[in-house]
């Protein structure tokens, strides 16, 4: 059994055509044989070969980090892709116990590559996993304070008048270089939970059952995107076009996450009988994150009852 190497780019510096060939041909290799393995065999590398694990990881990265575009890829770079979806989904038929390849960073990022392009086999793998590995969907759970940190801190960089609190004075320049950098977080974050909540329900739910998740995406989409959008068009030239499309990726996203979150809390409840009083809280609250969906998308503010300002509640 020869090692896996690190997946490397074909664009990383140093790697020539000839480099990113044969390492091409290596990892199809390497895979196709690992997927012809007894289900011992198979098992037994998957939880052992730490070669393999490393594989797997700077793969899943560099293609959720969204700078790979499979779409124009050659057959064997497609074939790569498909193969390292049929080895997780191998393993979630199988495997009853941990395995270094489904740690949570791996399954974000799994969620993230294949959560839109192959969304179907993506939710059969979470859905496996979450029944053979009960204790799997728990340690998602300090996934919800750590991006809730993250856009709390990009919201109290903008107020309602739509200008950045700086206490150091910040140039116009520094400003919008802040702005860009902001647009791009919250447009990786959006994207990955759209993404994680299509293909997991459980997950969905972790979020949802947090009192300051909707808060805070409905404060975004209200308060934090209309005030980088006048910010970018404070900017000489009003910011770039790019960026403001980045803007409407973000409310696209958020859009899609939100249908996925109601589509999971939707589902849970359907099933649910004999209402006690939590669950009529909970019904309760489901209703009222209904009518701010729809205000959402018929292009009207997420706050309930109030009217869309500026650009922040168009899609």
């Amino acid at each position: 059994m020869h090692p896996f190497i690190p997946y490397v780019p074909k664009t990383a510096e140093g790697v020539t055509e000839t480099d990113w060939q044969l390492a091409l041909s290596t990892w199809n290799s390497s895979l196709s044989n690992l997927l012809r393995a007894t289900d011992e065999s198979f098992l037994k590398q998957i939880t052992t070969d730490t070669s393999l694990h490393h594989f797997f990881e700077t793969f899943l990265r560099y293609h959720a980090s969204g700078t790979a575009d499979v779409a124009t890829g050659s057959t064997a770079e497609i074939q790569l892709v498909k193969s390292v979806l049929v080895t997780f989904l191998r393993l979630s038929e199988l495997s009853s116990t941990d395995a270094p390849i489904t740690s949570p960073p791996n399954l974000i990022n799994l969620a993230t590559v294949y959560g839109k392009s192959n969304v179907q086999t993506t939710r059969t793998v979470f859905g496996n996993l979450n029944v053979r590995l009960p204790q799997l969907v728990a340690q998602f759970v300090p996934l919800v304070p750590a991006t809730l940190d993250c856009l709390h801190r990009i919201q109290q960089l903008y107020v309602k008048d739509s200008t950045i609190k700086s206490a150091n004075g910040a140039t116009p320049d520094t400003k919008a270089h802040d702005v860009v950098q902001n647009i791009d977080i919250l447009l990786g974050v959006a994207f990955t939970l759209d993404s994680l909540f299509a293909v997991s329900f459980p997950i969905a739910h972790i979020f949802y059952d947090h009192t300051d998740f909707l808060p805070t995406i409905i404060d975004l989409y209200d308060t934090t995107l209309p005030g980088i959008y006048d910010v970018l068009g404070a900017e000489k030239g009003g910011g770039s076009l790019t960026h403001r499309s980045k803007i409407g990726g973000v409310k696209v996203a958020l859009v899609s996450m939100m249908n996925h979150l109601l589509d999971a809390r939707g589902g849970a409840l359907g099933r649910e009988r004999g209402f006690t009083r939590n669950r009529r809280r909970a019904v309760q609250r489901y209703d009222d994150v209904v009518v701010r969906s729809v205000q959402l998308r018929g292009g009207e503010s997420l706050r309930h009852g109030a009217a869309g300002d500026g650009s922040g509640g168009r899609v």
